[in-house]
């Protein structure tokens, strides 16, 4: 008798004619089984598998030897390769051991010879869909914890951002009161990686990590940060350090978004042409959230006013940018910003 449990489990049955009666169909009915479907080996095999959702395929014994690979073959091309889906085989008593094995390699779980036993039958399919509801209960359980970690992983990389985010308004707050331009530069830095087709999962990261671009100030003294005029050669140096230090500071995270912050506070002030600090890297050595980072950084710069100088009109700057092109700025990068600059109100950029 079938197990109470899985007495509602969906059988499907691949005849040689549907309308034909089936041995196996009157077995597993008198077993207690009525969710069973018959279906002709020649109606589309994948199609009818993905309609009907069935817990186990059984073919039937009235389809030859020579057609039962064949009906297999067709089946597999719609089951997963990673489901567990029983499919079992009716063959004949003198079948050819290379055809079993061909049988038992392409998909069928097991295969029961001809003339059926009644209670064979019945027992081998109660087993397989015992199986089949074991590995579906576990599937559940283990879709139930992915999804469970993926929540977690979300809430803790939401708090790490969270985090990350007030520490960079901390550090801006020390060279720009309003605390606005880690904001613009993290929503140019996301424009323009967009522009450039970047995937929309590194489109995010370079938004997020944009803002600690310049957490390295932190250790540099006010007297050189917020000095009005130009810094002398010893003083430049000092802050150059700033970008050392930022990676210092967010150097060793394990996870993608920290790995970018340091990247971004390490390379931001590096040059195309490979005349920028700390490493004087030059071109592609530069990572590209790094690029993007330094012409967004440059134009914010430029447009508003700073200790040592006065905001430059947006004619001005686009002018600049456009000179230090192959210079200072990756050429792809820069042409991106352009389009960012005609296709965006520069006051929602400024």
């Amino acid at each position: 008798m079938a197990d109470p449990t899985n007495v509602k489990s969906k059988i499907l049955i691949v005849e040689e004619k549907q309308e034909e009666a089936s041995a196996i169909e009157s077995v597993l009915r008198g077993a207690g089984y009525a969710n069973i479907h018959k279906v002709d080996k020649a109606e589309g095999l994948p199609t009818l598998e993905k309609q009907l959702k069935p817990d186990i395929i059984i073919v039937s014994p009235k389809i030859s030897d020579a057609d039962v690979v064949e009906v297999i073959q067709q089946l597999k091309k719609s089951m997963p390769a990673d489901a567990y889906l029983p499919v079992l085989t009716m063959l004949g008593p003198d079948i050819p051991e290379d055809t079993r094995e061909r049988v038992l390699s392409e998909a069928a779980k097991d295969f029961l010879t001809q003339p059926i036993q009644r209670f064979e039958v019945a027992t081998r399919v109660a087993a397989y869909l015992e199986a089949r509801a074991l590995y579906l209960r576990m599937h559940k359980k283990r879709q139930l914890l992915e999804e469970q970690l993926s929540s977690r992983n979300r809430e803790l990389e939401n708090a790490q951002f969270e985090l990350l985010e007030r520490l960079a308004m901390v550090v801006e707050h020390r060279d720009d009161d309003t605390g606005k331009h880690v904001q613009r530069v993290s929503n140019i830095s996301k424009l323009v990686a967009m522009d450039l087709g970047l995937p929309e999962n590194e489109v995010m990261l370079i938004e997020r990590a944009a803002p600690l671009h310049d957490v390295g100030k932190i250790s540099i003294p006010d007297s050189i940060l917020h000095k009005p005029g130009k810094m002398s050669p010893d003083e430049f140096e000092v802050m150059k350090t700033h970008t050392t230090m930022g990676a210092k500071l967010l150097s060793g995270g394990r996870s993608i978004l920290m790995m970018m912050t340091e990247q971004i506070a390490l390379g931001h002030h590096e040059k195309w042409d490979g005349s920028g600090y700390p490493l004087s890297l030059k071109e592609w050595a530069i990572p590209m959230a790094a690029r993007i980072m330094a012409i967004a950084d440059v134009f914010d710069a430029l447009t508003h006013a700073r200790p040592y100088k006065e905001a430059w009109p947006v004619e001005d700057v686009i002018a600049e940018l456009n000179r230090l092109r192959g210079k200072h700025f990756d050429p792809t990068v820069v042409e991106a910003m352009m389009r960012v600059l005609e296709e965006h109100d520069v006051g929602e950029l400024t």
